[in-house]
């Protein structure tokens, strides 16, 4: 492993890098989003993005948007090139927590404080398709299987793991 940069920001919540292009993606305290090139170590574009915390930011690579979540419950989804808001919608009843961008459908997962795992489609103008119940706590933590495209896992803090 080698250390690629090293900048002084705001307390971060959540970094995700780029799968094909030298950026990578913060979340702030502040509801601040940043893009950093990791090539030029210089800050790309900063995100205006809520008056609360953004707790996770995920790239969904192949429309060149990301998505973050708040503590204002709702998703913002951004062109990360011409700096455009997509499109903001209320995704739970509690803050986002965590998210997953599937790889072969157009699927943005959320889970939240709500202890609810929620499936948006993007070519349903970002309509919730499926909302999964099971936890009785806080969803801290999210993954899709790579070798199954129709599961994933969860992690809460009422102890389990689904």
């Amino acid at each position: 492993l080698e250390q690629k940069m090293v900048a002084k920001t705001h307390r971060v919540k959540t970094v995700e890098i780029h799968s094909k292009e030298p950026l990578v993606l913060c979340a702030h305290i502040t509801g601040q989003v940043t893009l950093w090139n990791y090539e030029t170590k210089q800050m790309v574009k900063s995100f205006e993005i809520s008056q609360e915390a953004c707790r996770c930011a995920k790239f969904i690579n192949h429309l060149q948007f990301f998505a973050c979540g708040c503590d204002d419950f709702h998703v913002r989804i951004f062109n990360y090139n011409t700096m455009e808001k997509v499109v903001t919608f209320q995704a739970h009843d509690d803050y986002v927590r965590t998210m997953a961008v599937h790889e072969q459908l157009p699927l943005l997962l959320t889970a939240g404080d709500d202890g609810l795992i929620k499936a948006w489609d993007w070519t349903r103008n970002w309509s919730c398709v499926m909302v999964y119940e099971g936890h009785s706590n806080v969803v801290m933590s999210m993954a899709l299987n790579p070798k199954d495209s129709l599961t994933f896992a969860t992690a809460s803090l009422d102890h389990t793991v689904r």
